[in-house]
């Protein structure tokens, strides 16, 4: 599971997994010396949307080789503060999108809605066919 947030939350998410589920294996995955991600060797990889903006490929041109969050399959993201991704035209938006995963989840407790198109990019990330296409939204 790779859970997604703002950095002033990290170190909430892995304090509360190994509150309770003190069996998980957590790894906060942050910071200029994050080294090289074994995603496999933990059960929750926490980080932040920077980290994410930081490693995410190349859109169109390939230059960047896949590395970090972007070698893993993950089997669910989880995004809290999921309205960081309203704009789909972001950065942000656009290196979530890009995550190879199964599941996704979208976590918020703020309000996200200025206007309606603003749900579109959180369709688009959890695969709410047809209304993640922007075209049918």
């Amino acid at each position: 599971t790779l859970v997604v947030a703002p950095t002033s939350v990290l170190s909430n998410w892995s304090e509360q997994a190994k509150a309770h589920a003190p069996g998980l294996k957590v790894l906060v995955y942050h910071g200029g010396d994050r080294g090289a991600l074994d995603a496999a060797a933990y059960d929750v990889v926490v980080t932040s949307y920077g980290v994410l903006v930081a490693e995410a490929p190349d859109d169109a041109s390939g230059k960047r080789k896949l590395s970090g969050l972007y070698t893993a399959s993950w089997r669910r993201v989880v995004l809290d503060e999921a309205h960081t991704i309203r704009n789909p035209r972001t950065k942000t938006a656009k290196a979530v999108a890009r995550l190879d995963r199964v599941h996704s989840w979208c976590v918020t407790g703020t309000p996200m809605i200025n206007k309606v198109e603003d749900f579109q990019a959180v369709f688009s990330f959890v695969r709410c066919a047809p209304v993640d296409d922007p075209a049918v939204f």
